[in-house]
């Protein structure tokens, strides 16, 4: 959900679920979270929900093309789990990150967008990205747009405690509704 306050001054609210599953997986031998498993019948689930908060500023905003540069403040709710019969692990984490936000929109007709945007930092800690490439085409109420393309995943640390990365790619669909104030 996104407001943007005269024409200058978005702000945007976003929910991103992430669930992943594996079932009857069979590896060579891993050790997860203080516990060995190895052989068949393996499953495990990934979880990496996001809640973010972000900010931008539109540098370029006419009929065409639109450009908005920011910041996001990302909460993460991440899990990983594996279970092989008895033997059960997990780790989990909720954190907070600082990422830069961007906006790209290039609208070469009234009805059809295409955008560019995402979240994404990287540090020596590690790094984190998500971002969309697609359209936006506006449906039935005003403000209400379809959206289709392509989201990237990407990210993960590599501390003292842990080291996770992941890379997770898929085409996208949804809806946008816009709540604009000018």
């Amino acid at each position: 959900m996104s407001y943007l306050i005269n024409g200058k001054h978005t702000v945007e609210l976003t929910a991103a679920p992430l669930q992943i599953g594996y079932q009857d997986s069979q590896l060579e031998e891993i050790n997860f979270a203080g516990s060995l498993f190895s052989g068949e019948g393996i499953d495990g689930s990934y979880q990496f929900n996001t809640y973010r908060a972000s900010y931008r500023y539109r540098l370029v905003g006419n009929n065409q093309w639109i450009l908005d540069l920011g910041a996001t403040i990302l909460a993460r709710d991440a899990r990983i789990a594996l279970e092989q019969g008895e033997l059960q692990a997990e780790d989990t984490d909720l954190g907070f990150v600082p990422l830069l936000s961007f906006n790209l929109n290039y609208s070469p007709k009234d009805k059809l967008s295409f955008v560019l945007k995402g979240d994404a930092l990287i540090g020596p800690q590690g790094r984190a990205e998500d971002i969309f490439a697609g359209i936006n085409y506006p449906i039935g109420t005003k403000g209400l747009q379809l959206k289709a393309g392509y989201r990237l995943i990407e990210g993960g640390a590599d501390v003292d405690q842990v080291y996770n990365f992941a890379y997770i790619h898929f085409a996208s669909l949804g809806l946008v509704y816009d709540f604009s104030f000018k």
